[in-house]
């Protein structure tokens, strides 16, 4: 209990109110913003006895924190991501492939659901549209990956590994492996589709060897 102030009528109403708020523990609510939990508490009593409501928040201004619930984390980039207003996404094609340095490179990411056989992710990015349909994009991400496929084969690495044991690893100077032969193959396949039409519409498909395979390519000019 608060001890008892001397003074007029109003000022003891007002004390009066305030102390039952706080036994009380007056909670005006909590609302949910943004994945957060917000807890708005009794504050203060104006001397006309009205109570205003006063939320704790974060930030600069050094009060106390809110109370938050647990939030999972989310990456800041999806596969069906809007591209940002402050990008270069839905210009016009500008510069000259190999001159200039192209305005924004989109990677294409593996995708690990087969476990480390390397295989690109085939949804078609929303930062290509107006340039290339998704039809020509998943054409070619399956022609790629086929071939990728190919270059793990278990029979080849076993008949090589036996080789390079036979010819005490000789074989490595004059024999080509399996995986490069298929991964010139996909080589192939990106400089015929850049001539085709991806340079055509600004689009330039770049090698995933200079990568070490974590991901494909494509410079945006």
């Amino acid at each position: 209990m608060l001890p008892p102030l001397a003074g007029n009528s109003s000022d003891i109403e007002a004390s009066r109110n305030a102390e039952e708020d706080l036994q009380q523990g007056v909670t005006a609510g909590t609302k949910s913003e943004g994945g957060f939990v917000h807890v708005a508490r009794a504050g203060h009593v104006t001397n006309d006895g009205q109570r205003l409501e006063e939320k704790a928040q974060t930030g600069a201004n050094g009060t106390e924190g809110t109370t938050r619930g647990f939030v999972p984390p989310h990456s800041s980039y999806t596969l069906s991501a809007v591209p940002h207003s402050t990008q270069n996404y839905g210009t016009e094609p500008s510069g000259v492939i190999g001159q200039h340095h192209p305005k924004e490179i989109i990677r294409i990411e593996r995708d690990w659901s087969d476990g480390e056989i390397c295989q690109f992710h085939a949804n078609f990015p929303m930062e290509l549209e107006g340039r290339i349909s998704a039809v020509d994009f998943t054409t070619l991400i399956a022609e790629v990956n086929q071939h990728l496929l190919r270059a793990y084969s278990q029979k080849a690495a076993m008949a090589e590994n036996i080789l390079a044991i036979l010819s005490w690893h000789t074989s490595l100077f004059w024999w080509t492996s399996r995986f490069e032969k298929e991964l010139r193959k996909v080589e192939d396949i990106l400089e015929r589709a850049n001539k085709e039409l991806w340079n055509q519409r600004g689009l330039n498909l770049l090698s995933p060897r200079n990568v070490a395979l974590q991901y494909l390519e494509i410079e945006y000019y």
